[in-house]
This record gives C-alpha cells, structure tokens and sequence, in this order.
C-alpha cells in the first residue's frame, strides 16, 4: 500500500515536546487543509500553537526566524502579556507569549468572568 504516515516528535527544551502526524493516504478526505483554521473559514488565530517565552527568548527565536527570512505575522501587545504570532508553512498561527509586569494570575477570578452571563 502506498499509505503511511510519520509521528514527528519536537523537543521544546525543557524536558516536553511537541507531536504532530504527517499523513499520507490514510483515509484523510481529498478536500482535506492543513491549514485547520482558514480552512475551515476561521479567523487564523482560532486554532494556534502558543508558547510561554520570556524576553530573551522571544529575541531569540525573533532572531533565528527572521535569519531563515521568516517575519512575524503579528506582534501584539495584550496588556497583560506580549505576544509575536508567526505563520507556518502550513497557516497554522504560532504564538510566542511572555506575561508583562504587574500580571498577576488570578484563577478565582478568571472563573468567575467565564460564568457571567
């Protein structure tokens, strides 16, 4: 048979990773996006990848990418954290995110504006 797939692992660096499937003739649809969030008629940011940076490796990974010519797609300051968003080759949304200063977590609270009404 002419299927097959790949199970690509990715080591973040801090003892977890990151998987993803690479399909090939495995029962996928012919109509079929990797592009989960466009594709489907989404705003990109809907279904995104994000990690937790700090500055420097927000620099850092600004740095690599744009040496490979890959700009940031958006760069957005929320208030309460930085975020630089970059495209993938498959239009998914990745997301590099550092809390600011002044942020402090507050779950009770958080919990409580999700069940406003």
């Amino acid at each position: 048979s002419d299927s097959n797939f790949r199970h690509l692992f990715f080591d973040l660096g801090d003892g977890t990773c990151i998987a993803f499937f690479d399909l090939h003739n495995m029962g996928e649809k012919p109509d079929w996006r990797s592009d989960v969030s466009t594709g489907n008629g989404l705003p990109v940011w809907v279904n995104h990848i994000a990690f937790t940076a700090d500055k420097e490796t927000q620099e850092q990974a600004r740095a690599s990418l744009e040496a490979a010519g890959i700009k940031p797609f958006m760069d957005v300051d929320h208030g309460w954290c930085h975020s630089h968003y970059y495209l993938d080759p498959n239009g998914i949304m990745i997301e590099f995110c550092r809390d600011t200063p002044g942020f402090t977590v507050d779950p009770v609270a958080a919990r409580a504006s999700l069940s406003k009404k």
